[in-house]
C-alpha cells in the first residue's frame, strides 16, 4: 500500500467527517473519484468506514481519525 493512498484514504474520511459533522454512522453519497477506489479499500480495511452501495458512513474509528487529523482540508 503506498503512502499516496493511504494520504488519500485520510483525506476521504476527513472530508466525511465534516460532511457528517463529525457524527458516526451518519450515511452519505460517496461520489467515485478517479483514483479513489484503492483509498476506500485501505478505510474499510482500516475499520475507518462502511459501504453499503453508493452510500458511506465513518465509524467511530474513522471519526476519531479525522478529528485527530485537525483542521479541515479545504
Amino acid at each position: 500500500m503506498s503512502n499516496d493512498t493511504e494520504a488519500m484514504a485520510l483525506a476521504v474520511i476527513r472530508l466525511l467527517y465534516e460532511v457528517a459533522r463529525g457524527e458516526a454512522m451518519q450515511w452519505h453519497t460517496l461520489h467515485q473519484i478517479d483514483g479513489t477506489e484503492d483509498a476506500i479499500v485501505f478505510a474499510l480495511q482500516q475499520g475507518w468506514l462502511l459501504i453499503d452501495g453508493n452510500l458511506a458512513a465513518l465509524t467511530d474509528l474513522g471519526c476519531s481519525v479525522a478529528e485527530e487529523l485537525g483542521r479541515p482540508l479545504h
